[in-house]
């Protein structure tokens, strides 16, 4: 990265050098931090796709990034660099019970969703079969659809806001 970082900053002291690198613990175990800092602009934090298991979860998850986000500063980033993404698409999970409004059951298929499709085809419909949920511990929206068994999890405004 230094190399890559010294060829473009030759060429243009204005480029921007930056990656993107996943979120949690053990990232550490295959960066070196402290030398990315050195010849890095921004550290991106990919924040979102952490559904990992057999159970419906939340497509981002704002207390695991924030603590993805503070080991990269543990490591040795500079807060200013680190930057936090957002996803502009949902994750949904069907066939899934009505258990605690579908966080955290099992399902038979999930794929992914645009916001234009959340929108139009979920939002519009909140207040009759379908509703939205906040979950505390992970600071994320979620919808489910009680019609169509499916549970939504999306990045809303309010989510990002927070």
């Amino acid at each position: 990265m230094k190399e890559i970082s010294d060829t473009l900053k030759a060429k243009d002291p204005n480029y921007i050098v930056s990656i993107a690198v996943p979120c949690g613990a053990w990232a550490t175990s295959r960066y070196d931090y402290k030398e990315l800092n050195k010849c890095l602009d921004y550290i991106n934090v990919m924040s979102y796709d952490l559904d990992d298991g057999n159970t419906t979860t939340h497509l981002t998850d704002l207390s695991r990034t924030i603590s993805g986000a503070n080991v990269l500063i543990n490591a040795g980033v500079d807060k200013e660099k680190v930057v936090i993404g957002a996803a502009f698409y949902g994750r949904i999970f069907n066939d899934v019970n009505s258990n605690n409004n579908g966080l955290n059951q099992s399902y038979a298929s999930k794929s992914s969703i645009t916001y234009t499709k959340i929108k139009n085809q979920y939002l519009s419909r909140l207040g009759t079969d379908v509703n939205v949920y906040y979950d505390q511990y992970s600071k994320a929206y979620y919808l489910y659809d009680s019609k169509n068994r499916c549970m939504i999890s999306y990045d809303s405004v309010e989510s990002i806001k927070d």
